[in-house]
């Protein structure tokens, strides 16, 4: 402890280490309700190192903020009114009155021109497909000539989620835009849509390589295996954001148990409050983020083999 009766977590806390933390929250033994001669408990100087307004999750302060959510750590009256109801599981933010027009606009704005490209690839993807259509003199006119091929199946379903998803980022970030709509469904729309929109590309990718791929047909196998290769660190790498911090999952399953890791504390309320719990939760958010990513890089090889094995499939 030093002078200023700041202990290895708040110090930890302050100067924004969260490997530091989380180490130290793994220990029983390091108690998270002292408090400093100022009467700051290490989650009120979480709380109060934060800037105001919207942050990036991957940003330390708010990674150490989250963990100590998690945990419920104290929170004292110390650290200000803005925070005493942090834990009614309603809000786990910065104070909104805070946030500056500027940079919401500038997130909202980016994100919709993202969500909107999405969009229009697939949707025009959909109507142009790989292989192209039976003739109108033969059975089955008007359907895509390879429609019974594993990755023209692939194809259309990544490309039906991608558009699904920028559809609905777009849709969410119409409503939060607008300054009718309160301040809290506001963020909720915001975060919703930054929540989708990986997705939406990764699965954009996804359709990409499935499409070569039945483009290109056995006559070309190696070049099929090599655009899957290069698909996939695409697809792992372009949000770095989604491959979560899983020490820190240590320290919540040690001071918390598996209501910390779903951040269900009591019993919730009303099912809004379940889901609004739920989806701030360690699980949710760090799981569901590299979700997408997992299940699109088993896809790959699995035609990856298929594509060796069985060309005509």
């Amino acid at each position: 402890m030093d002078y200023q009766g700041n202990t290895p977590l708040h110090l930890a806390v302050k100067y924004g280490h969260p490997r530091m933390v989380s180490f130290l929250l793994q220990s029983i033994a390091v108690e998270v309700g002292i408090t400093n001669r100022d009467g700051l408990t290490a989650a009120d100087l979480a709380y109060s190192h934060l800037e105001p307004g919207l942050q990036y999750f991957l940003n330390p302060r708010v990674v150490v903020k989250n963990c100590l959510y998690w945990i419920r750590a104290p929170v004292t009256l110390a650290a200000g009114g803005d925070h005493v109801h942090l834990y009614s599981g309603m809000s786990n933010t910065t104070a909104a009155t805070d946030e500056d027009p500027k940079d919401i606009n500038g997130i909202t704005v980016t994100t919709t021109i993202a969500s909107v490209v999405i969009a229009t690839v697939t949707f025009a993807a959909a109507f142009t497909v790989p292989g192209g259509y039976v003739a109108d003199d033969h059975p089955r006119a008007g359907t895509a000539v390879l429609a019974r091929r594993f990755a023209f199946r692939a194809f259309v379903a990544s490309d039906a989620m991608a558009f699904l998803c920028s559809i609905a980022a777009t849709c969410f970030l119409v409503y939060g835009g607008a300054g009718q709509v309160p301040r809290r469904q506001r963020r909720l729309y915001q975060s919703s849509a930054s929540a989708l929109l990986p997705p939406g590309a990764q699965l954009m990718v996804d359709a990409f390589a499935f499409g070569i791929h039945v483009v290109l047909g056995e006559a070309n196998r190696w070049l099929v295996t090599l655009v899957y290769v290069l698909a996939l660190p695409a697809v792992l790498l372009c949000f770095p954001g989604i491959w979560a911090r899983f020490y820190l999952g240590t320290a919540i399953w040690q001071r918390a148990g598996w209501r910390g890791l779903v951040n269900v504390h009591r019993r919730p309320e009303s099912l809004h409050e379940f889901l609004w719990l739920f989806i701030t939760s360690f699980m949710f958010k760090n799981l569901v983020r590299s979700l997408f990513a997992v299940l699109i890089s088993v896809t790959f090889v699995v035609c990856i083999a298929l594509n060796i094995a069985l060309p005509d499939y």
